[in-house]
Formats: structure tokens, sequence, C-alpha cells
């Protein structure tokens, strides 16, 4: 069915009251953790508490959304990053973004971690996660084409990638041991290009 103007300004103010609560919900974690319920939830978002329990079944429910955000957004940015700039400059582009994200916007995302590894997520077809696996895994094979790393199994070598720039790892080095996003970016990039360098 195509949708009539009147219906447009209703999906429009759902997506916003969404953002809304998604971005309510990682203030949240950063100050609770995962201690808080819907109802928080909408306060701290300044929507009805219905509103809340339209959108979300419960605070797991909520959660999941604001990690998939996190991680689509994640990959959108790194998709954009033009490949022309070559192979080892766009790897340092996306080294960079991702520990400015995970300083800033997916910092609340250290919160929430799946017990499923990233690979058995991507194998199972969780959208998100596949992704951005797939967003990595052509980075990584545009290194071995240019020769900045040696052939080697892709998949190991993004999960090695993810592991390294998690969250909590950029966090830690941020706000328990004093480090700017440029040292954090050089150093966990560096850890990372190394590592696929040593692959025979």
């Amino acid at each position: 069915m195509t949708a009539t103007g009147a219906e447009t300004p209703m999906r429009s103010d759902a997506r916003r009251t969404r953002d809304r609560l998604l971005d309510a919900a990682a203030e949240l974690l950063e100050s609770t953790g995962r201690h808080f319920t819907l109802p928080d939830l909408a306060r701290r978002a300044g929507v009805g508490t219905a509103t809340a329990y339209r959108h979300f079944d419960d605070v797991a429910d909520a959660l999941a959304a604001v990690e998939v955000r996190s991680i689509q957004a994640l990959t959108a940015a790194i998709d954009a990053i033009p490949a022309a700039s070559g192979a080892r400059r766009r790897y340092d582009d996306i080294c960079a973004l991702w520990v400015g994200r995970s300083t800033r916007e997916s910092a609340a995302a250290r919160f929430l971690r799946s017990p499923e590894g990233v690979l058995q997520r991507a194998d199972r077809g969780d959208p998100s996660i596949t992704a951005l696996v797939g967003a990595l895994s052509v980075a990584v094979d545009d290194l071995v084409a240019a020769g900045e790393a040696p052939a080697q199994d892709t998949a190991a070598a993004v999960l090695i990638w993810i592991t390294l720039f998690d969250e909590r790892t950029v966090i830690d080095l941020a706000r328990t041991h004093g480090w700017t996003t440029h040292r954090i970016t050089d150093y966990l990039g560096a850890a990372v290009l190394g590592a696929l360098r040593n692959q025979t």
C-alpha cells in the first residue's frame, strides 16, 4: 500500500520518539548500568510510560535496540569512508573513526555484550553484525591486496580487529589510563596491523 501524506509525519514522529528513547537508554546505561525500568526510561526520554511500552517489550528489548543502532551507525560510517585514498589510509581512517565513536556515541555499548561470539552471530545471520563484519572484511582484503598484510583468514582477522577495538578497551585506555583518542587510535591500529602482518 502506498503511504499517504498523513501517515508519513506519524512515522517520522515515531522514529524521533524511538531515537529519544534509545538516547535515554544509552544515558541510563552510563549512569546506572542495566538497572533501570521502562518507566525510568520513559521519564528520562520525556515521554509517557505507555509510549515506551509501545516501542519496547521490556528493558532487554530496548538494550538490544541500543546495540543494533550503535553497530549500524558504526557500519554506515565505515562504509562512508572513501576507498580512493588507498587501503592503508582507509584503514587508519576507520580506526580513528571507531575510537572516536567508542568514546562518544558508542560508549554505552560496552555494557551490552552478547554471550555469543561475533562470528557465531554473523553465521546465524544477525543483520547488524553481518554488515559490520562485511565492511571490515572489505578493509582487510584491501590491505592484503595492497601488500600491507599477507593473505590470511579474513574472518579471523576481522575478529581480532573487533576484539581489540572493543569499547571497553577504548574507554579503559581513555578514562582510566588517561590516553588521548589519537594515542589510542595509533596504539590499537598498530596492534591490529601487527597481528595481521604476523600471519603466514
